[in-house]
């Protein structure tokens, strides 16, 4: 893909999405910057090619081995609705979930930028547990595709990292499809122990929490009105995101945030959020 510009150009940006919190305000800024610039140079992108764009420009530019995922969800969000994508086909599905679903952000003080964190060695770790793997299970593209008992029969060539992270991705991908049977079903409590599964997976094998997350996540859980918590985004700092009861009131949250600020001398700051549509263009 070749785009080029005729004429440079000056680029104001004002923004309510925080930085270095796992909320994808990278993904947000480019996909923001290519509808800009495609309406000023009139260059008729498609959006896949925006998600595309903006992929290249935090793979090569920026230089985090990330997927699709973040540009994606930020292009093709939906009001009340999830993203859900396939990264190794490409292939999307918009899925309604209803006003129900509820979420509430915690911010830890810790912020994470992926270009400076162990991201880079997680994703060699996991192309290193998929070459291995190949080598008995001829074909295996990408460790998603596995079953958990293929980790358990194959191991034998990972050492006990790889087989950490490999067991994360083939049971996160599982806990995936069992998250969108609850939500599909209305279940909101089996949503929410996936949630709160998921984290538990991301401390203990994936190793991309913080104590300010696990605190955080630990918290909220003991709370019979929160369905379930999980660290967001890639981790090692950043926010954890709650899905929550209408009965969560804002001093469930105070309260929360008391006790954090009693441990880590810090207060996190929250906010209710909903799901909104995606990156588009605005006039005035």
């Amino acid at each position: 893909m070749s785009t080029s510009l005729d004429a440079g150009f000056d680029l104001a940006v004002h923004s309510e999405i925080p930085t270095g919190e796992g909320l994808s305000s990278s993904a947000a800024i480019e996909l923001g910057t290519c509808l800009a610039l495609d309406a000023v140079f009139d260059l008729s992108l498609h959006l896949n090619q925006m998600i595309g764009l903006s992929h290249r420009a935090e793979n090569r530019f920026v230089g985090v081995p990330c997927g699709l995922l973040d540009q994606t969800v930020v292009g093709r969000g939906k009001e009340n609705a999830l993203v859900v994508l396939d990264a190794g086909s490409g292939l999307h599905q918009v899925l309604p979930v209803g006003a129900s679903f509820r979420l509430v952000v915690f911010r830890t003080h810790i912020r994470h930028e992926l270009q400076h964190s162990p991201y880079e060695v997680r994703h060699r770790e996991c192309r290193d547990a998929i070459m291995s793997l190949e080598r008995l299970i001829p074909g295996v593209r990408h460790l998603a595709r596995l079953h958990p008992a293929d980790i358990s029969a194959y191991d034998i060539v990972l050492n006990e990292t790889l087989a950490r992270r490999a067991r994360h991705v083939v049971e996160e991908q599982r806990r995936v499809g069992q998250f969108l049977k609850a939500l599909n079903e209305a279940d909101l409590r089996a949503a929410g122990s996936l949630l709160s599964a998921s984290h538990e997976s991301s401390k203990s094998l994936f190793e991309n929490s913080t104590p300010e997350m696990d605190f955080l996540v630990a918290a909220l859980s003991a709370n019979e009105q929160v369905y379930g918590a999980r660290l967001s985004g890639a981790g090692w700092g950043g926010a954890v995101l709650a899905l929550v009861s209408d009965s969560f009131l804002d001093s469930d949250a105070n309260r929360l945030a008391d006790v954090y600020q009693a441990t880590f001398d810090v207060r996190p700051k929250w906010w209710r959020t909903t799901l909104h549509e995606g990156a588009r263009r605005e006039s005035h």
